[in-house]
């Protein structure tokens, strides 16, 4: 009785029907092939319909604000002390990459420091992407940010001066950072934190991932033009990522952000959590 109840319940939330009708989808075209080709008289799904589905409303398009991610880097810095040192500036430096650059995870946690280092130990304006999960993303330089240029540099000085062939970003024995590890010991901790600081109790659950919507945001509140922006993000075509562009730039004059520089975005919410290193950063000659 209670199996019943349950899965009546799941019925009539409409819980997995555009699964259902999905395979219901496939199955006919299997099937229909066994006909074509002479190992069924019929296709026993031909007059199955589809389970009616009524979908819901889609919600309004989020993307973490500039303020939200330096919450969740002074998350990092708060609970990663002491002996973490390293793991700390690495985090941070992780999280600035994928927020302020666009960087997709996996662009970033297989990075070499020769991407964002020059042959004179230099930190280079732009970051080098090698590969990439599309063609458009592969063989591009985004532009690294001053703000995000200093955390580099801090972050390769801090480590050593590593060989320029070596992980920016080492794991477990020098071996690529895996993303699922990465965000169970510190993205999701993290963003747990964060929900407790005042201002950002609503912020929802997000995977990093997700960090590329705010660059989309910033870029579209800088008044970027649109073939720019589809080129430092690595799309060829408009995707979900791009409607946070999109948004932005349509609504920046009635926003506090118009035509201001990412830069300028990035130093303005910084300087809520260190306004030392805002100063020292804006100062800089």
């Amino acid at each position: 009785m209670v199996k019943q109840t349950v899965g009546r319940a799941r019925l009539e939330s409409q819980g997995g029907v555009p699964t259902v009708n999905r395979m219901l989808q496939i199955g006919k075209g299997i099937l229909s092939f066994a006909v074509e080709l002479g190992y069924l008289r019929d296709n026993p799904l031909e007059h199955v319909r589809a389970l009616p589905y009524r979908q819901e409303k889609r919600k309004r398009l989020f993307a973490p604000t500039p303020e939200q991610v330096e919450t969740i880097r002074s998350v990092i810095s708060n609970s990663r002390k002491g002996e973490q040192y390293l793991v700390r500036l690495r985090d941070r430096a992780l999280v600035s990459l994928m927020a302020y650059d666009g960087l997709r995870p996996s662009e970033v946690l297989g990075a070499h420091w020769w991407q964002a280092i020059d042959d004179a130990g230099l930190v280079r304006f732009h970051f080098i992407i090698d590969k990439s999960k599309t063609p458009a993303g592969e063989d591009r330089e985004v532009e690294l940010w001053e703000p995000v240029r200093r955390e580099l540099g801090e972050l390769y000085l801090a480590i050593g001066r590593p060989d320029l062939g070596s992980l920016m970003f080492p794991g477990v024995r020098g071996a690529v950072v895996s993303r699922r590890n990465w965000a169970r010991d510190s993205w999701l901790p993290a963003l747990a934190g964060a929900r407790l600081v005042e201002g950002c109790e609503g912020l929802p659950h997000f995977g990093a991932h997700k960090l590329r919507a705010t660059c989309a945001s910033m870029l579209g509140y800088a008044l970027t033009p649109k073939h720019v922006m589809l080129d430092f993000l690595g799309h060829e075509q408009e995707t979900t990522t791009i409607k946070h562009y999109l948004r932005a730039f349509r609504d920046a004059k009635a926003r506090a952000r118009e035509g201001i520089a990412v830069e300028e975005q990035i130093l303005q919410a910084r300087s809520l959590f260190e306004p030392d290193v805002a100063d020292r950063l804006a100062n800089a000659g």
